[in-house]
């Protein structure tokens, strides 16, 4: 699956998680791997210097798959 564009995740991380999360978190831009429902990027905890992943579904999947599953019952 193609990618979402940076911009438009960065724009959705910081409606989910807060003005100040860039401020904690350094997120790599291009994702390690992306797929139907979500992309994963590498991320870097600021403070600690701990790695860690973000696995970002892809906004309004969920009510795609509730459709879905409403569909098939």
């Amino acid at each position: 699956s193609k990618p979402f564009e940076w911009e438009y995740l960065k724009k959705y991380l910081i409606k989910e998680l807060g003005d100040g999360i860039f401020n904690h978190v350094q997120v790599e831009e291009k994702p390690l791997a992306s797929a139907s429902i979500g992309q994963v990027h590498r991320a870097l905890n600021i403070q600690t210097q701990d790695q860690m992943v973000f696995k970002i579904q892809y906004p309004n999947v969920d009510k795609a798959i509730e459709a879905d599953l409403t569909a098939l019952s």
